[in-house]
């Protein structure tokens, strides 16, 4: 979703590379809310990225959204959730003529 994007601004996108892994712990969030297991699954794709050379870490997901703000990282963590949300609020304080 985001790779057009990102290449159309030079950068690109790295992704984890057990993506099965990554989807059987969206399936457990959903299920179970934050657990222990799917924290430790986001922390270590966080670790795998940045590894491989990543520069910012994009949470692209709501469900890993919810385990963000435990999340560290050596490099800056920027939420889909939050740029929406902040949008959204900037659009709400625009003067309509």
């Amino acid at each position: 979703m985001f790779d057009a994007a990102l290449d159309r601004a030079g950068l690109t996108a790295l992704w984890p590379a057990d993506a099965e892994r990554m989807l059987a712990a969206i399936r457990r969030i959903k299920a179970q809310g934050i657990t222990p297991p799917a924290q430790q699954t986001l922390a270590e794709a966080a670790a795998e990225l940045t590894a491989q050379g990543a520069e910012l870490l994009l949470i692209a997901c709501s469900e890993y959204s919810l385990l963000a703000p435990a999340l560290t990282a050596p490099v800056p963590i920027l939420d889909t959730i939050d740029v929406l949300a902040e949008a959204i609020h900037h659009h709400s304080q625009i003067q309509l003529r």
